[in-house]
């Protein structure tokens, strides 16, 4: 026999999500800004000087008086040197600006009250899809008197926004030049 189990509000009830499957809004207000800058200088240097000397009593031109036609004699020493000399800077900004209402739904209650809460809405315009996604913890003390949680307060909080259509799609870098863009030496 299945039992069911209501939660009745009344009129002194606190509205605010505290079980599994209970619903909240969360107000994302998301600022960004990042800046990254490195230089590099890179200087290497290296020499080789190789000479063979007289080998099992042979005199060191090996008998050789004129090598290859050129009048010279044969001379067994390498030298050989190398210089590597590399300068870059780089420099990266990046700032961002997130707004929305998502609502979301308690999925987990931890045993110190703490709530697990997953969230996700589409919103298509102009055949253009942005589909926004919020996982995170909230504190129940964080819940406003009006269920809502600001994305600030969310603990452990993933945020993403993306999106899906041919104006996405036309912007885009193609499969193809990502890979030669990771396989390409130059």
């Amino acid at each position: 026999m299945l039992t069911e189990t209501r939660h009745i509000e009344s009129l002194y009830s606190d509205p605010k999500a505290t079980r599994v499957g209970d619903t909240l809004e969360i107000r994302v207000n998301e600022v960004t800004e990042s800046s990254l800058s490195a230089t590099t200088d890179l200087q290497r240097q290296s020499s080789l000087d190789l000479a063979v000397g007289g080998f099992l009593g042979l005199p060191s031109n090996r008998g050789i008086g004129n090598f290859l036609g050129s009048g010279n004699s044969f001379n067994p020493t390498i030298d050989s040197s190398y210089e590597h000399s590399q300068s870059s800077q780089g420099t990266t900004t990046r700032n961002g600006t997130m707004t929305a209402i998502i609502p979301a739904v308690v999925t987990k209650v931890y045993p110190n009250g703490n709530l697990e809460v997953k969230g996700e809405k589409i919103v298509t315009l102009n055949g253009e899809d942005q589909l926004m996604n919020i996982t995170g913890r909230v504190r129940p003390v964080d819940i406003n008197f009006d269920n809502t949680v600001d994305s600030t307060r969310i603990a452990h909080a993933e945020i993403s926004i993306r999106g899906r259509g041919v104006l996405n799609d036309a912007i885009g870098v193609g499969w193809a030049t990502r890979i030669l863009g990771w396989v390409w030496p130059f």
